[in-house]
């Protein structure tokens, strides 16, 4: 009954119906094994399912140490505090994120300097930094790797620590190898919209010990860390009193999720591809050009492309007016548009206050791609990317042809 309201909404067609069938045949795999939990009573800590889910990702990653949260937040918030980030130390990240990620260095009192993008929403690199810069924080947005070799070879310059946000990007990879693993440490989120999703959930991964051990403490009150030489026997036991772990339920729906995730990204990339090249038949749409290097994963939100014509309001609106397929807006704000977005004093007065009127931080708009992106750059959402085929192509092609 569901699937058939679902249909009737919009124009019928077995692939929908097939589609649809599917998407709920793989919710309800997931049935049983969360049943079997839930009936061994194996619902809190640190049961099997959770340190099996460790092993098998750090696994997939080809990395040596994975640790689970309650969320991607928890996870970074743990980095942050594992790579001895203080008070008055800068950051940098692209202005294309996630709040969250945003929020966090800045209740943590870490200023951040926002970076531009380029078409391909690789981050512009600035001419020089001043010496409070401490970390580069790399977020592999959409499902598209960034160009690791650059950021790489900046960093070592300005000797910084990278952090990967690889929450879009699950299974993607720059040069044949896992993004997560080319950092000082990366953060997956596990949201329910995510590739591998835990419902609510997220896991860090690093190589560095040191590191795996200090977020270990840090978030994960009534684990045994007995093999923390470093820690005494009061911390080995309670840690430093944060409770970040991951739900043992959620580690069971996110190791579902684990196994069938290269078969996922392999047909979405494909559709992908098949987009982006009907697209360019048009020259008022352009797609983001993929790096011979990357291999595209994750897939969150949809597939970003730029509007370039000259009637770019009129079109943007013709486009998201559309059921089928459907297209989404940009998702995130303009971060550069607001001081309070660059001053951890700044901001964490304003919240202490109870000001919730950013626009008073609001500064003169400028000309960069992360301003045009608010317009410009739109999203087919990833369930009209799947179902993408002739019905598609044929309503884009009567719209495209009038612009």
């Amino acid at each position: 009954m569901i699937i058939w309201r679902s249909i009737k909404k919009d124009t019928f067609s077995f692939k929908k119906v097939f589609y649809l069938l599917n998407k709920k045949l793989c919710l309800l795999r997931k049935v049983l094994p969360i049943a079997k939990l839930i009936i061994n009573n194996h619902i809190t800590k640190y049961p099997k399912i959770v340190i099996d889910f460790e092993k098998n990702f750090s696994n997939y990653l080809d990395i040596k140490y994975a640790l689970t949260f309650n969320n991607g937040t928890s996870a970074f918030d743990s980095i942050l505090f594992a790579l001895n980030l203080n008070k008055g130390d800068k950051v940098l990240m692209s202005n294309l994120t996630f709040s969250s990620v945003v929020f966090t260095c800045l209740q943590k009192d870490l200023d951040i300097k926002f970076l531009d993008f380029d078409s391909s929403l690789n981050v512009i690199f600035p001419q020089d930094i001043n010496n409070n810069v401490k970390a580069i924080i790399v977020t592999h947005v959409f499902g598209i790797p960034q160009n690791i070799s650059k950021i790489k070879e900046f960093a070592t310059l300005n000797n910084l620590k990278i952090i990967e946000d690889c929450s879009h990007a699950h299974g993607a990879e720059y040069k044949g190898e896992k993004i997560g693993k080319f950092s000082d440490a990366a953060f997956f989120s596990l949201q329910g919209d995510k590739a591998i999703s835990s419902g609510e959930g997220g896991i860090a991964v690093t190589n560095d010990k040191e590191i795996f051990n200090k977020m270990r403490l840090y978030s994960h009150f009534g684990r045994n860390m007995n093999d923390i030489e470093s820690a005494n026997s009061y911390f080995k036991k309670y840690g430093f009193g944060k409770k970040g772990r991951m739900h043992p339920l959620a580690a069971g729906l996110a190791s579902i999720d684990l196994k069938s995730l290269d078969k996922r990204n392999n047909m979405i990339e494909m559709k992908y591809y098949e987009f982006n090249k009907f697209i360019s038949n048009f020259n008022v749409l352009y797609p983001i050009n993929i790096d011979k290097d990357n291999k595209l994963g994750g897939f969150h939100h949809g597939l970003p492309f730029w509007i370039v014509s000259d009637k770019y309001q009129s079109l943007r609106d013709s486009l998201l007016s559309l059921k089928r397929p459907k297209f989404i807006p940009h998702p995130y704000i303009n971060y550069t548009d607001f001081t309070i977005f660059e001053s951890s004093n700044k901001f964490q007065k304003s919240i202490r206050e109870n000001n919730s009127n950013i626009d008073i931080y609001k500064k003169k708009s400028n000309n960069l791609n992360s301003n045009k992106s608010q317009n410009r750059l739109l999203f087919l959402s990833l369930d009209s990317l799947k179902l993408f085929g002739n019905y598609e192509k044929k309503v884009l092609r009567e719209i495209l042809s009038c612009f």
